[in-house]
């Protein structure tokens, strides 16, 4: 659900429930959020991309829907039935006790294969026993209630993404662009629905999204470093998979040297982002690893040799006089984007420039320890208004942080970061640091996914330390 921010705090109480207070149910076909009355607020039916039937969080006359004892407003409790996607909301009244829970997973327990949001045994194996499991828990939960089930669209289980970006990729002739809808649909035409009062009061309230005509250069990088990934533990790329890899690196070659509006989608017009030219080092660095299981010496060869002449270009177009990667080329703005250098191994950890740019960015990027994209000031990304930080880009530099040695600092702000969740475990796309207040798309996928490998690699590292 894309919640867009409010220009500015309203005056006096608002009608909206904080963003970090509502609740989170799917079916892997179907989304919805419970407000902390106990109210469905936003609910699209039949899927998740359908016209909503309760949006109240949009509009407070858009509708909602709930159960509660009469004259009671307020809940003793909600909580998720552990190890399911499950909410459970307890009422007290003066006769006794009211219970309701919402399940909203028939669709996701039926489906077939490993178990689902329905089963306690999905996030129970390979999390470890430590204080932080539940938060992975959530996170892993989360991920996969985000998941369209029958086209595996957003990242799930593996197997299920894939199986959508190869369907994709065969429609397109093996051209891919940065988003698609549900079912794989090439067209998200972006309007605005000027009847809705917007969260907050936060207009215009937009459907589609503009940006999937952009050139990002990253989604060639993103694909094959994640089949890269994906197929470690299999040994070899199968064929329609490996028919996907060629063709996405050779885009990345082909492009490399282009500009594009990066990975946070700028409306700006077309930059050289570093992170852009970084994630086509990455779709060939992969490419070659790929390409050599295959027996392809020749090709991974060529690759190789292509990767290291990205490589050199940004090192030499990218860093400044303090030994500090920037946002692109030429620039003097810092953006979190580079925090992803020493975790997709572009340089190793111990490398000075590593040790400056995420040192920097602590320092430099930051608001109360939190971090922000890119400042605002000093970045011509097309938009107005102040943002808040970015919590995937904070569970970036913990990640960044263990990366080159400084454990205690990661662990610190890993303990921040986790107490920021919601009553619920849940995250939002942004915090205000100011407040605390959640901002932004929620539940937010990408953050989850951050969280997952920020407090894993935590973890991790303490347990690798000397007793």
């Amino acid at each position: 659900m894309s919640i867009p921010l409010p220009d500015q705090p309203s005056g006096g109480r608002s009608q909206f429930p904080p963003i970090g207070d509502y609740g989170f149910l799917s079916d892997c076909e179907t989304t919805a959020l419970v407000a902390p009355d106990g109210g469905i607020e936003w609910l699209c039916l039949p899927r998740m991309d359908s016209p909503s039937v309760f949006g109240a969080i949009l509009d407070r006359d858009a509708g909602s829907f709930r159960i509660n004892p009469a004259g009671v407003e307020v809940p003793a409790a909600r909580r998720y039935i552990p190890g399911t996607m499950v909410l459970e909301t307890s009422w007290w009244t003066p006769g006794g006790w009211l219970v309701v829970t919402e399940p909203l997973e028939e669709a996701a327990a039926r489906s077939p294969g490993p178990p689902t949001t329905g089963s306690t045994g999905w996030t129970a194996a390979g999390f470890p026993d430590h204080p932080w499991r539940s938060f992975l828990q959530r996170s892993a939960l989360t991920l996969k209630g985000l998941t369209f089930a029958p086209t595996g669209a957003v990242v799930a289980a593996a197997n299920d993404f894939f199986h959508f970006v190869a369907d994709v990729a065969v429609a397109e002739g093996g051209d891919l662009q940065i988003m698609y809808g549900v079912h794989g649909e090439r067209a998200l035409q972006e309007s605005t629905l000027d009847h809705l009062s917007g969260y907050d009061d936060a207009r215009p309230v937009r459907i589609g999204n503009a940006a999937y005509t952009q050139r990002q250069h990253d989604v060639w990088g993103g694909v094959v470093g994640a089949i890269d990934l994906y197929t470690r533990a299999h040994e070899r790329v199968d064929d329609r998979l490996w028919a996907i890899v060629q063709t996405q690196v050779q885009r990345a070659l082909e492009h490399w040297r282009e500009p594009d509006q990066g990975i946070w989608e700028v409306r700006s017009g077309p930059q050289h982002f570093t992170f852009s030219k970084v994630a086509c080092w990455v779709a060939a660095d992969a490419g070659a690893r790929l390409a050599e299981g295959r027996g392809e010496k020749k090709l991974a060869a060529q690759w190789r040799t292509a990767a290291e002449q990205i490589r050199a270009d940004v090192l030499a177009r990218a860093v400044d006089e303090r030994g500090v990667f920037t946002q692109r080329y030429g620039g003097k703005a810092l953006d979190a984007s580079v925090l992803l250098i020493p975790l997709f191994r572009f340089l190793p950890p111990d490398d000075e420039r590593v040790r400056n740019t995420v040192l920097a960015i602590a320092d430099e990027l930051t608001e109360d320890e939190m971090v922000l994209r890119y400042r605002v000031d000093e970045t011509e990304d097309g938009l107005t208004g102040e943002e808040g930080t970015f919590t995937i880009c904070s569970f970036w530099l913990v990640s960044a942080l263990v990366q080159i040695g400084e454990l205690a600092r990661a662990r610190a702000l890993c303990e921040k970061l986790l107490s920021y969740a919601s009553p619920l475990q849940l995250y939002a796309e942004e915090i205000d640091p100011r407040t605390g207040r959640q901002l932004g798309n929620f539940p937010q996928a990408f953050t989850h996914l951050a969280l997952i490998t920020a407090v894993t690699a935590v973890i991790r590292a303490e347990r690798a330390q000397p007793r």
